[in-house]
């Protein structure tokens, strides 16, 4: 036997056809209805509940699994009188209303009844039900004898439906807090409408709205108010309402730009993203082009989420464009002149330069053989079979020669260092400039190498180098660093020699000069591996593998993120590669504005979905004193439409110290865009106050070094105090960086410190862990560590 079965519900009527074993005549009418029932709870979800007052006492009410399920009970737990009152399961503000619907129900004033409401489970939580009844069966009086319907659980689409609301709230007062404190400033002046008016017309901004119409196949749009500066920047007449069509505005957009217009509207329309952006090219009523600026984002919705009335501002920003592309031109035009003149006078002085150094066998400011000699040098030797070591030597400090004293200076120190050189070198030993200030030097062994005539030679050669230099009543000083390696033990031809002679070198200048280090084969390796770990940095700051990770910054008022620092992240393989170790490995092979570039780029698609959270990012000594830092910061905000103000850039006291007025011009552009500054690691140097004292900043990040002792030292608590109190005077605002305990944090907050950021509250998370934490209540932040994942 075949039942048909309709169930109504939230999204339309649903129809089943329900099979049941066949019952035949006699089969008693309550065990049809409770297979057939029972059937369409397990496809519809819905609880079905019956009154049916023909019935005994005690028998009149049936309540399926599924209802009970909904209210956290099983399908035999037996009712109690109080489960059937609905004064104990309804949500306070609901009852009146549900019991007025129920009452006119019973008393047949209402046949159908929809209605939803909130019901406390037994374990103690609330749910939203939507439920719906209706009258089957009248006694000869009228009065309703049985009564079906069904009670769905409808909490996820209320949770989801606030959800939505908050969302559309939060980013209508963000797009329009401009438009809505001018409205706020009139609201007392009956004059308010049109000073608001003549503030956005002032400002340039062509102000419309427009209506969305889903009922058609496509969305339909309406424009239902556009200002009188709207019409103005298009050079038409208000009165020309037909410019306000969807299809007669596009006809005039520019054909190369109406695609990308229509893709973005559409954007808009299907939802897919809340704000939209675009610049384009529209015909003005004169017969020119004009460049136009659109920002939009809706103001309503649809119960499906859909926007419904979307509002926007256009600014005409065509003497923008111009500019620009004047610039563009007459930049690429000296560009172009200068790059030509710098090529040929290159290939000139390159060819003069090889030719001199092919015909003259020794260098003429020093009179020691070239490069080209000391080849043939070695040559001869590898040829003899001899046992040699070569030196490479670097001069320390001699660009400080040059830049301080001019290259007249620099041409005496490379003189007396050459004549130095051969006097520690002796009459056995071969020494050449190889170029600028390098040289090298030879010395042959009557046996195997000897690595105590090595060290002492090199020794010789450090001390005569160190000695001061006297020119006139100047006194010049120099270093020199050495790197050396040896024939047979460390290379066979004279290409290899020099190459293991230049890793020591390069060894001796990354860490401590003025010394000897010799080639090791370990060397080689590290050379090899520090190959490897560039091309696959290279690789990872193409693909994006290096990844943000978020540290919260707490502030002393709320137990609440107010923003978070970004950390870069990078797993090569199995190896966490440690962030000072990439970025300065970045820096060396150029690729430092890529990675920024990266990262702050996804942090900010990150962020957008964060409210108001602010991101702190630390830039390099390097980017500090860059000039075209702040338009590469500028340019990846403007891309991903991510607010200025909610940036805030970190400049490191080493930056200071590299250049003070080229980091005081960067911090400087960045401010005047409204994007925040901060001096990192405050009270780690020397100089600190000095620089708070010179720069326009926002605010100082003081070092742990500065805090974590202010529990157990009255003279750290003193010395922080005195800090937050000089930034507060200065305007600026103060974070305590390495707050670790709790004692720490609520002694940074006494002593007057803004915000607090450490592992008391949160190590660094990964982009999905941070939604989890600022869900966090107040007093779990502040009561415990929290720690998600661990870098």
């Amino acid at each position: 036997m075949v039942f048909c079965l309709c169930i109504p519900g939230s999204m339309g009527d649903a129809y089943y056809m329900i099979e049941a074993p066949s019952l035949g005549n006699g089969i008693d009418l309550l065990a049809r209805r409770e297979c057939l029932w029972n059937h369409a709870l397990e496809s519809s979800g819905h609880g079905v509940w019956e009154h049916d007052y023909t019935r005994p006492e005690g028998s009149r009410d049936y309540y399926s699994d599924q209802w009970r399920r909904m209210r956290g009970l099983t399908a035999t737990q037996e009712l109690q009188p109080a489960d059937y009152d609905l004064r104990n399961r309804l949500h306070p503000d609901d009852l009146e209303r549900v019991l007025d619907m129920t009452r006119q129900q019973n008393s047949g004033e209402l046949k159908d009844i929809s209605i939803e409401y909130r019901e406390r489970r037994p374990d103690g939580s609330d749910m939203w039900v939507l439920a719906r009844g209706k009258v089957t069966g009248f006694d000869p009086q009228g009065k309703p004898v049985h009564i079906v319907g069904t009670d769905v659980d409808i909490t996820a689409l209320k949770d989801d439906e606030a959800r939505r609301a908050t969302e559309q709230e939060q980013i209508y007062s963000q797009h329009l807090r401009l438009l809505e404190e001018a409205q706020r400033k009139a609201e007392q002046n009956a004059f308010r409408e049109s000073i608001w008016r003549q503030a956005v017309g002032g400002a340039g901004y062509g102000v419309w709205s427009y209506t969305v119409d889903y009922s058609g196949p496509k969305p339909e749009t309406n424009v239902i108010f556009a200002s009188d500066e709207w019409f103005h920047i298009r050079g038409a007449n208000t009165s020309q309402h037909e410019l306000h069509e969807m299809d007669i505005w596009l006809d005039r957009i520019h054909p190369d730009d109406r695609e990308y217009v229509e893709a973005s509207v559409n954007r808009r329309l299907t939802n897919e993203e809340r704000e939209v952006s675009f610049e384009f090219r529209e015909l003005h009523a004169q017969g020119h082009w004009v460049w136009i600026l659109a920002r939009g984002t809706a103001a309503d919705f649809d119960e499906q989420g859909r926007p419904t009335r979307i509002i926007g501002i256009d600014i005409d920003i065509s003497s923008v464009k111009a500019e620009e592309e004047r610039r563009a031109e007459e930049a690429g035009r000296i560009y172009r002149q200068h790059l030509d003149v710098l090529q040929q006078s290159n290939l000139i002085a390159e060819e003069a330069r090889r030719e001199a150094q092919m015909l003259a066998p020794i260098a003429p400011a020093t009179g020691l053989p070239n490069r080209r000699k000391f080849k043939e040098r070695v040559d001869e030797l590898l040829e003899e079979g001899a046992y040699f070591t070569i030196y490479l030597i670097d001069l320390d400090y001699f660009k400080n020669v040059n830049d301080i004293h001019g290259h007249a200076a620099g041409d005496h120190v490379l003189k007396h260092s050459a004549s130095r050189l051969r006097e520690a070198i002796g009459d056995d030993g071969f020494v050449a400039r190889l170029g600028g200030d390098e040289f090298g030097a030879v010395i042959v062994h009557k046996d195997k190498c000897c690595p105590q005539r090595i060290a002492l030679t090199a020794s010789r050669i450090v001390s005569s180098i160190n000695c001061p230099i006297p020119m006139g009543d100047l006194i010049l000083n120099v270093g020199a660093s050495l790197g050396a390696s040896s024939h047979p033990a460390d290379a066979t031809d004279y290409d290899t020699l020099l190459q293991h002679a230049d890793m020591a070198l390069y060894k001796v200048k990354a860490g401590e000069r003025g010394r000897l280090v010799m080639y090791t084969a370990a060397m080689g390796l590290e050379k090899h591996e520090k190959a490897k770990l560039e091309s696959d940095l290279r690789y990872a700051i193409e693909s994006e593998k290096i990844v943000p990770w978020f540290q919260p910054i707490m502030s002393s008022g709320v137990a609440k993120p107010d923003k978070v620092e970004i950390l870069a992240r990078w797993k090569n393989g199995d190896l966490d590669v440690p962030p000072d170790k990439f970025i300065e490995v970045a820096e060396h092979i150029g690729m430092l504005p890529q990675l920024t570039a990266s990262i702050l780029r996804q942090s900010c698609e990150i962020a957008r979905h964060w409210s108001d959270i602010a991101l702190s990012m630390n830039i390099t000594a390097r980017e500090a004193c860059d000039p075209a830092t702040p338009l590469r910061i500028l340019d990846t905000l403007s891309k991903c439409e991510f607010p200025p103000h909610r940036l805030e850039i970190e400049i490191t006291e080493q930056a200071l110290i590299k250049d003070l007025e080229a980091a005081r011009q960067v911090a400087a552009s960045l401010r005047s865009v409204g994007i925040k500054v901060y001096i990192d690691d405050f009270g780690e140097g020397y100089a600190g106050i000095g620089y708070l004292r010179d720069l326009d900043i926002d605010g100082i990040k003081i070092d742990r070094s500065c805090v974590k002792d202010i529990c157990n030292n009255e003279h750290a608590a003193l010395f922080l105090k005195s800090l937050l109190l000089m930034a507060s005077t200065l305007g600026c605002k103060t974070v305590a960086e390495g707050i670790e305990t709790q004692d720490v944090w609520l002694k940074a907050v006494e002593l007057g410190c803004d915000f607090g950021q450490g592992y008391y509250f949160s190590r660094p998370l990964p982009a999905k862990d941070v939604p989890q934490f600022m869900q966090l209540s107040p007093e779990l932040v502040s009561g415990r560590v929290i720690a998600f994942s661990r870098p």
